[in-house]
């Protein structure tokens, strides 16, 4: 299990489920949409930990999130999204390259089937999965925001694929945020711009946007170490998160309708529209 360091001045949002009982697993999507951080007690993702500590993918454009079923799906059908992965990753071995082919596919089967068994009224017709095959240090903390308001909910699940542990820190959940910190945004924005970028604003103004490393360290923080092969879920536009260091991991990322979400209330651009109506028209 996770190793998880807990910093008193922010809420315990950690939930633990056993990843072997049915009935465990069918819980998670309503602490999902409460702003939890879940892990999985007895159920790892099989991989050789081995293997992948032994070679890295190059931190450029191409690799950086390697689109792994699109990768497989088309190698399967003759077509090499990465041809010189061979040369760029194993030194020109094609035998290391297909065993790597090998163990993404079945890393990629367990994880739909964990999906498929977690996602409750969820309705996904595709999983997006990101294979991350390069170190990442000291990520600046963080809610995911984007550049277009995106309307629909999404499903995060995410692996460590090391031998050694993946470590995050993680912050302020959403809710805080809107209870705490929105009223301090110029009211001229609350009136004009719309729920995604007052929550990019409110990023900004709490965590110092990405070149604020030195900004979101004013802010407190959960540590967590996950061990090779953990599995945590958590919505990462509803809980500051930073990836402090990590060498490979997983993180699927699946489209869901607001309408089939267990509260769609709970959406986080909801919460937003709703915390901003309070601020401007109060009862």
């Amino acid at each position: 299990m996770a190793l998880i360091f807990r910093d008193p001045r922010l809420p315990d949002y950690f939930a633990e489920i056993d990843g072997t009982d049915p009935a465990a697993l069918k819980e998670l999507i309503p602490l999902y949409e409460d702003e939890k951080v879940i892990l999985l007690r007895n159920r790892k993702i099989d991989f050789d930990a081995d293997f992948f500590a032994s070679f890295q993918l190059p931190p450029t454009r191409e690799y950086k999130k390697f689109k792994a079923f699109q990768y497989l799906d088309e190698y399967a059908k003759g077509n090499d999204l990465y041809p010189s992965l061979a040369k760029d990753c194993f030194g020109g071995d094609r035998t290391r390259a297909a065993y790597f082919r090998e163990q993404l596919g079945s890393i990629l089967r367990q994880v739909v089937s964990l999906l498929n068994e977690t996602a409750g009224p969820y309705r996904i017709d595709r999983q997006r999965v990101t294979y991350r095959g390069s170190p990442t240090f000291n990520e600046n903390l963080h809610i995911d925001v984007y550049k277009e308001e995106i309307p629909t909910h999404h499903f995060r699940v995410f692996v460590n694929l090391d031998s050694a542990h993946r470590i995050w820190h993680t912050s302020w959940r959403l809710s805080d945020m809107l209870r705490d910190r929105l009223a301090e945004l110029p009211r001229k924005d609350l009136e004009s711009l719309n729920a995604g970028d007052i929550n990019k604003a409110l990023n900004f103004h709490v965590f110092g946007g990405l070149n604020g490393l030195y900004e979101d360290m004013k802010q407190p923080r959960h540590l967590a170490f996950f061990e090779p092969g953990e599995i945590w879920f958590v919505d990462s536009r509803t809980v500051a998160h930073q990836i402090f260091y990590g060498r490979q991991a997983i993180s699927s990322e699946s489209v869901v309708e607001r309408s089939n979400m267990a509260d769609p209330a709970r959406h986080y651009l909801a919460r937003t529209d709703a915390r901003r109506q309070e601020l401007l028209c109060p009862a």
